[in-house]
């Protein structure tokens, strides 16, 4: 049986192609929400990294204490008291530690035979975020 009369059709036709508008709109909006969120934790990732790699900077700018804190006995570490810290640094947590004692670095202009180089370990964390990093100090033989 075929049906002549097609009033109706139109709404019918306008009915779904709202319901496939909406259905769009709902998986757009989602997408944007989850991207939002994406893009969230990527800024606070990156704060925290980069605050991390402050507290190095500020260790490495302030190291003369912690060096003669942590003298010249291997594995000696000094912490940093969040008292100490800048503002912006207070939840860091950065200790320095002596990892070895030796000749200075060749090419680095001290003579191995007047200098000896301590190398020391700094870890900065923040908010889950650790850099290490390694530096040397020559200091001048006995």
């Amino acid at each position: 049986m075929i049906i002549k009369k097609d009033d109706g059709m139109i709404l019918v036709i306008v009915l779904l192609v709202l319901v496939s508008a909406i259905i769009i709109g709902i998986t757009v909006m989602s997408s944007s929400t989850i991207e939002t969120r994406i893009i969230g934790n990527e800024r606070v990732y990156k704060q925290d990294f980069y605050t991390a790699e402050s507290g190095v900077d500020y260790a490495i700018a302030n190291a003369v204490s912690a060096m003669t804190t942590i003298g010249v006995t291997l594995n000696n570490t000094y912490t940093y008291s969040s008292s100490s810290l800048p503002s912006m640094l207070k939840n860091t947590h950065i200790t320095i530690m002596l990892t070895k004692i030796t000749n200075p670095p060749i090419g680095s202009g001290f003579s191995v035979n007047n200098f000896s180089a301590n190398y020391y370990r700094i870890d900065s964390t923040d908010s889950g975020q650790t850099i290490e990093v390694g530096v040397w100090k020559a200091f001048p033989k006995n």
